[in-house]
């Protein structure tokens, strides 16, 4: 069950020169009508007294008190009075009486919208006006409203006539799930026209960063005015940071394009994007800052094949390191006894199996001396049913001193989840050397290690693609 979301009420007067202050001409927002419409009981509850500006219409019976399509009131939610639509089984009408608009060049209707609980796909919410008795209309802007919203504002600009009637339309089918309206509001309305299209950048935000070798996606909306809606757009890059993609886009609104990129090479970059129409051009600047990526240091994946079966094997614990130059093995405390017990490469990875006593693999010293910082990970897998006495360590010396554990599955131990990383931030010195110590008792048993890597960092805060 989701978290009740309290719905803040925000209605803000766009203060644009073409657009008049807002003189309200009607408005419903429910204030001391806490119980009017109908309650669910057996049988269901109608109250209307009072009531002169609205009207409430439903096919089903509220016999449970787990439904109701009615005015409630803070005892019940955080926001203060609205009105509520709950479990109402099937589709419920919410009208308001005829509101005069003769005398009003033009009119725009705001409701504010919530819901809470877990909406399906079969509910909704739909916002409709109708002038001088012709058909409902769905509001331009979240007139139709399904599933999930949490919070949105209903809108329809540009309205003319003599009369006007708003409807809301809601069905849900669960005591947890509700919707709710309030601050249905009327107000006289000079709609803007004759204006280039808007152009936003989705997610918001005109600083973006990525890291490099790595793919930064984000989208361009160029949208009309409502009056406007007609107007042909185009909608393209003029300024590219690179080798991106962004495909010129033409229509009428709303128009979005995916921006698409890959950059290989750190640095500050720009890109510019417009949107223009018969009536001019907006555009948007995006800066993009590309971080360098991990930078590989050292790196032993077992692929060479001229290193394939080196190592240690049985029948009398004979050690094979021709032609290896990364690392080495000591087997001082190992036995291997036997032709199926070895630690050594197999197939492009490390295996230790039936070690009877520890085996060490040991990497080169590694010269990290011009980095401030450098991580080491190894990929670690097992087969078999370890017990106590078996394990893989793994640990880290710098400048050839003390071993010391790996502080992320640097010991995991019995028959941990399997596959791990063997990671370790934060690395300095001279020299680094990388040790993994293995013990197993069992031709059943097998130890795996691969792909031991040393590597410059992420920058601090991107250790994931910001968007």
């Amino acid at each position: 069950m989701k978290l009740h979301v309290a719905f803040i009420t925000i209605f803000i007067s766009l203060a644009l020169t073409s657009i008049a202050t807002a003189q309200v001409v009607w408005q419903e927002n429910f204030d001391g009508q806490t119980g009017k419409g109908i309650i669910g009981d057996n049988p269901p509850v109608t109250n209307m007294t009072g009531i002169t500006k609205w009207s409430v219409e439903t096919s089903v019976d509220f016999v449970s008190t787990n439904q109701n399509f009615s005015v409630i009131s803070n005892r019940y939610v955080d926001v203060g009075v609205v009105f509520d639509a709950n479990n109402v089984k099937d589709e419920v009408t919410w009208q308001s009486e005829s509101i005069d608009i003769s005398t009003n060049d033009f009119v725009m209707i705001t409701v504010d919208l919530s819901e809470v609980g877990e909406l399906a796909q079969g509910d909704y919410v739909r916002t409709y006006y109708s002038v001088d008795g012709e058909s409902n209309t769905l509001f331009h802007e979240n007139g139709d409203l399904v599933d999930d919203f949490t919070t949105a504002i209903a809108k329809q600009e540009a309205i003319t006539g003599t009369n006007l009637i708003i409807t809301i339309k809601a069905d849900n089918g669960a005591k947890e799930n509700h919707h709710r309206f309030d601050n249905i509001t009327v107000t006289a309305h000079t709609p803007v026209s004759n204006q280039p299209p808007a152009i936003a950048v989705s997610p918001s935000g005109t600083s973006k960063s990525v890291i490099a070798d790595s793919p930064i996606t984000f989208d361009l909306i160029a949208t009309e005015e409502y009056l406007d809606r007609n107007d042909n757009i185009t909608l393209k890059m003029t300024t590219n940071p690179g080798n991106a993609t962004f495909a010129e886009t033409n229509g009428t609104t709303t128009l979005t394009g995916t921006f698409s990129w890959t950059p290989d090479t750190p640095g500050d970059y720009t890109a510019i994007f417009e949107a223009s129409d018969k009536d001019g051009t907006n555009t948007v600047q995006v800066d993009i800052k590309v971080y360098p990526g991990k930078k590989t240091i050292w790196l032993e994946d077992f692929n060479d094949p001229a290193i394939d079966d080196k190592g240690a094997y049985g029948p009398s614990n004979t050690v094979d390191l021709a032609g290896v130059t990364n690392w080495t093995v000591d087997i001082t405390n190992a036995a291997l006894t036997a032709s199926d017990d070895y630690f050594k490469v197999i197939n492009e990875r490390f295996e230790a199996q039936d070690l009877d006593g520890e085996a060490v693999w040991i990497s080169t010293n590694i010269d990290i001396s011009t980095y401030s910082s450098v991580s080491a990970e190894v990929d670690i897998d097992y087969v078999g049913i370890m017990e106590g006495g078996d394990y893989i360590r793994t640990y880290y010396s710098i400048n050839g001193g003390t071993e010391t554990l790996f502080e992320e599955n640097g010991n995991p131990t019995n028959n941990f989840p399997a596959p791990v990383v063997a990671k370790q931030d934060k690395l300095s010195g001279s020299t680094l050397s990388i040790i993994i110590r293995c013990n197993n008792n069992a031709a059943s048993e097998e130890y795996y290690f691969d792909n031991i890597k040393v590597s410059t960092p992420i920058p601090s805060g991107m250790i994931m693609i910001v968007r």
